[in-house]
């Protein structure tokens, strides 16, 4: 019998489930999909290229569709080690709330990984 899937109802818990980020050499993605009690439902990965994350929004929003996501929790690394959001993944992120809003699966947080810290762009109000 598999374990319950994890319950995501805190920002604590999205960031141990995104840690391993950090070990990645290149910038890459992730989304946690949460079901509509908070329990992980679905990951993906998105591959990033130098210094950019290549989250698609059709990607993000197919994929949530096809696990009954309801909730969506994205996470990047910042290889530099900086875990500032940058302007771009600002825009990034409201872009894809957007999207994801206008299907009812709202954007809980985006997190910024580095090995030292993770930041929650939803404590920062960008979320």
């Amino acid at each position: 019998m598999l374990p319950p899937a994890p319950l995501v109802t805190d920002t604590d818990t999205a960031r141990a489930l995104v840690a391993r980020l950090a070990d990645e050499p290149g910038e890459v993605a992730a989304a946690l999909y949460l079901d509509p009690k908070w329990r992980l439902c679905g990951r993906r990965r998105f591959p990033g290229a130098a210094g950019a994350v290549g989250v698609q929004g059709r990607a993000l929003v197919e994929h949530g569709l096809a696990v009954r996501a309801r909730y969506v929790i994205l996470a990047h690394n910042h290889p530099s080690g900086n875990p500032e959001p940058s302007d771009q993944d600002i825009a990034i992120t409201r872009r894809l709330a957007d999207a994801l809003q206008l299907i009812d699966m709202p954007l809980a947080d985006h997190l910024i990984v580095t090995r030292d810290a993770i930041t929650s762009m939803r404590e920062r109000g960008w979320v």
